[in-house]
């Protein structure tokens, strides 16, 4: 039996508002600082999350998935995860 919204917590509510949210194509550029012809190259080379049709030819992105590959491209750029200072050109 699934529960009613009146049901939930806040903290409950406020995971599904996130897990739920959901972003254009300019709100994703805007967030990922990634031109459109790139996102859609990764979507293709399946690194990107893929979009969705929301209603007729609105296509959109969940929040949460484009956070989650936010975290993702952090890590792979910090390899071991520990900060190395730039090396000096003496």
């Amino acid at each position: 039996m699934k529960a009613s919204p009146e049901m939930l917590t806040a903290r409950e509510k406020e995971a599904f508002a996130s897990d739920t949210a959901i972003m254009t194509i300019k709100e994703v550029i805007e967030d990922t600082k990634l031109g459109e012809s790139t996102i859609y190259q990764l979507m293709k080379a399946g690194t990107f999350p893929t979009c969705f049709t929301l209603i007729g030819r609105k296509t959109v992105w969940l929040r949460s998935e484009i956070e989650a590959w936010k975290r993702w491209r952090i890590d792979q750029g910090k390899g071991d995860g520990r900060w190395k200072p730039p090396t000096s050109c003496s």
